[in-house]
């Protein structure tokens, strides 16, 4: 039985409102995998609506994966959300105030959460694609990937940003890391590469262990200044514009338009924006990329689907100058694609089909919640002049910064200790070294909510908060 309130006159068509109410308990595990939901007829009189508005949401819930039929038997809840949505018992830890979760919260991996991917629908698509392409399957794919795959992303970019690229720009390839690997060896070893400090080390050893000589470049509050790229004769500038990991800077206009302009001043200069995560800004829409006010074919755009689907879908994509895709044609042509061409044709489905427009769009709203409730545990639960947040509106981390004039190694290990994955800002530093500004890296994409009391518990062991108590 639904005890779901549903506002007739509130603008938004009941069916949604059903499906949002019924989606939500799912997430929650309110509604666990396995539970027999009303029948159409039991719930439409339950709700006071009519037997097509329910029929209507069962049947898009159906279709996201969050429910199963069985014919003659009903619908029942999907089990979608595994053992990071149950409760996790508790143990009794003797070395630590704080008991340890039965499994490790995880703040550092930059995953995903699992149980919000429409399963049925990527297998129902899977099916769809190898009877209807069967032995075509097995034929090689272009050295840049499969035509309705780049035609899927170039749709993709049209709806998220405005922007229209032609699909024989974009190079397919096996994620992000392969995409360094190629643009490097295309570019050649003999080039400078420019990086932002903080930032991932992964991109420095992917452009260095070639030989090619590596710049850092220290940030300000709007991010890499062009004084300092010049000053380090950068030939190749990667960065990410958009919200740059792990400060959660946003690029502002003014400096976008400087970097613009110094790449503008020489033939061999190119910009690397490596969007990550720009589907999910929790404030206003998408911000445009460089990449929609690049007049001068200067902007090589990167992304992938390891956010928006999940890491272990190695498919990522680079969105290249037309100089530098006719280029790139000429030199490495000659190549194979590195994704199976049943993968490239599944994933273009689901993206021409609309489900990854409405399965990112589904994530934002769960991460939204997952977040507003972690910074409330933080304000309420820590309170003090200890802790304080920045970046919070940009993807999905924001830093944590903290002022207990504990020694950084020390919070290290009271946080591993007690079952808490998570990196500092040093750890993502040139030099690794812990500076003034020490603070937490919170990637929660990958959390729990169920696990949010633990981790601020073990937060207050950092700020004090239990001996303060004590005292008190």
């Amino acid at each position: 039985m639904f005890h779901y309130q549903l506002e007739k006159k509130s603008g938004q068509p009941v069916y949604l409102q059903l499906i949002d109410q019924i989606r939500t308990d799912i997430l929650r595990g309110l509604l666990p995998g396995g539970t027999k939901l009303p029948s159409k007829r039991t719930a439409a009189a339950d709700l006071g609506v009519s037997v097509v508005t329910v029929k209507n949401a069962y049947e898009q819930l159906l279709a996201e994966g969050y429910i199963l039929s069985s014919e003659r038997k009903g619908y029942y809840v999907a089990d979608i959300n595994g053992e990071q949505y149950h409760q996790p018992e508790r143990q009794v830890h003797k070395k630590q105030p704080v008991a340890p979760v039965e499994k490790r919260i995880n703040l550092a991996s930059g995953g995903v959460s699992s149980g919000l991917f429409p399963m049925s629908v990527w297998m129902k698509l899977s099916r769809s694609v190898y009877l209807e392409y069967g032995k075509e399957l097995l034929k090689k794919a272009p050295y840049n990937g499969h035509p309705l795959l780049r035609d899927a992303i170039s749709a993709y970019l049209y709806q998220l940003y405005g922007i229209s690229v032609d699909p024989e720009r974009i190079l397919v390839t096996s994620g992000n890391e392969h995409v360094y690997n190629t643009l490097e060896t295309f570019f050649g070893d003999d080039r400078v590469y420019g990086i932002e400090d903080p930032g991932h080390r992964t991109i420095a050893s992917l452009y260095g262990q070639h030989g090619a000589r590596v710049e850092y470049l220290s940030l300000d509050e709007k991010g890499v200044t062009a004084g300092e790229v010049r000053h380090k004769k950068v030939q190749i500038l990667h960065i990410s514009p958009s919200h740059h990991f792990p400060t959660g800077i946003t690029m502002p206009a003014s400096r976008r338009s400087e970097l613009l302009a110094w790449a503008g001043e020489a033939e061999d200069r190119f910009i690397i924006e490596d969007e990550y995560d720009s589907e999910f800004r929790m404030a206003g829409k998408p911000i445009p990329p460089l990449l929609a006010v690049d007049q001068k074919g200067k902007v090589i755009y990167i992304n992938t689907f390891t956010k928006t689907i999940a890491p272990s879908l190695r498919i990522g994509y680079a969105v290249l100058p037309q100089v530098l895709a006719d280029r790139y044609r000429e030199k490495m042509g000659f190549l194979s694609c590195t994704v199976p061409v049943a993968e490239q044709l599944i994933l273009a489905k689901f993206m021409s089909d609309g489900y990854l427009s409405r399965h990112v769009h589904r994530m934002r709203t769960y991460y939204r919640h997952i977040r507003d409730k972690l910074l409330r545990s933080i304000e309420e639960g820590c309170a003090g002049e200890e802790f304080s947040v920045s970046g919070v509106d940009s993807g999905l981390h924001f830093l944590l910064h903290v002022r207990n004039g504990m020694p950084e190694d020390e919070m290290k290990q009271i946080l591993r200790e007690n079952g808490v994955d998570v990196r500092f800002l040093s750890d993502y530093t040139a030099k690794g070294e812990a500076g003034a500004d020490k603070a937490l890296v919170i990637s929660y994409a990958d959390l729990a909510e169920e696990q949010i009391p633990d981790l601020i518990g073990v937060l207050r062991q950092i700020a004090g908060g239990d001996n303060k108590k004590e005292a008190d």
